[in-house]
């Protein structure tokens, strides 16, 4: 049997966010849901103590090595020529036989691989 793509590509764009919010005064006061350097300057008005200001220069810090991006690549999925020592970096690529065949992919396959790229980043935390 044979299985043709839908489509011929389909394009998936990953964009990390965070945010920081205080809720040690009589209101929550949170910082816009936007990228690293802007949620920095934002935090830095949020009124925290020094151990909260600490924390958060400690999560920015950690995000860089724990974006989706960078989990992505740490599987190996930017391609094998790059990382021909590692497991396949996506879980498709694990389930081929002699690199050609597939017995056929779940029908919510790219939110399993999603799903995988987030958690390998949170381990860079």
């Amino acid at each position: 049997m044979y299985f043709a793509s839908d489509y011929d590509f389909n394009l998936l764009v990953c964009m990390d966010q965070f945010q920081f919010c205080n809720n040690n005064s009589d209101f929550v006061v949170c910082t816009n849901l936007t990228n690293a350097a802007d949620v920095a300057h934002e935090a830095a008005g949020l009124g925290y103590n020094e151990a909260q200001n600490y924390t958060v220069s400690r999560l920015l810090y950690g995000s860089g090595n724990s974006q989706t991006y960078t989990g992505f690549i740490d599987l190996g999925a930017a391609g094998e020529l790059i990382f021909a020592h590692r497991k396949p970096g996506l879980l498709a690529q694990q389930q081929l036989f002699a690199n050609v065949f597939s017995a056929g992919l779940a029908d919510n396959q790219w939110q399993l691989e999603v799903q995988r790229w987030f958690e390998t980043s949170l381990v860079g935390m």
